[in-house]
């Protein structure tokens, strides 16, 4: 949903020499027309759709969307270390804008309300918006329910476990 970030994508991809198709659409509807050994879904990307159901018909389709033994890699923000690293709020500069940002917890963690306030002379931004957390567990059981053949959840890029240590929460699906 953001050209921006599409063609930043492009732009890396032609300066490493890469030969990529990139398809913007919503993953929702998207219809692929062939399947693919990869999908990935990163930068806490995952749990903004309106409900559970949304999510699971996410991860449903990325199954769906791979050949067989095709890798799907989710990264996100693990409920586990939203509970460890919470804070309620934080202030910053960034690109000339001072920035604001304000957390609260709904429910037994399962979401996470973020507002950003971002402010510069005669501007402000006012932004809130919903992130649906699960547990390494609870994400381990979804990619089951989605129909992966395998899943492995571990704590970061580098391989480490997914325990107090953990970096994010990335999930390898095997289809």
């Amino acid at each position: 949903i953001t050209p921006s970030y599409v063609e930043a994508a492009r732009e890396t991809a032609i300066a490493s020499g890469l030969d990529v198709d990139f398809i913007q659409e919503d993953v929702r509807s998207f219809v692929p027309k062939g399947s693919f050994d990869v999908c990935i879904n990163l930068y806490t990307s995952f749990g903004y759709f309106n409900s559970r159901e949304e999510d699971m018909e996410f991860l449903a389709k990325a199954r769906r969307c791979l050949a067989p033994g095709g890798l799907f890699v989710l990264e996100t923000l693990g409920k586990e270390l939203a509970a460890r690293d919470f804070t309620q709020s934080e202030e910053f500069e960034r690109s000339g804008w001072m920035v604001r940002t304000e957390y609260k917890i709904r429910g037994d963690w399962e979401v996470q309300t973020n507002r950003w306030i971002l402010e510069k002379p005669g501007q402000k931004v006012d932004r809130s918006f919903d992130l649906r957390l699960y547990s390494g567990f609870e994400i381990r059981e979804a990619f089951s329910k989605a129909g992966f053949a395998s899943c492995r959840v571990l704590g970061g890029f580098d391989g480490r476990p997914y325990d107090e240590g953990a970096e994010s929460l990335v999930v390898l699906g095997r289809a």
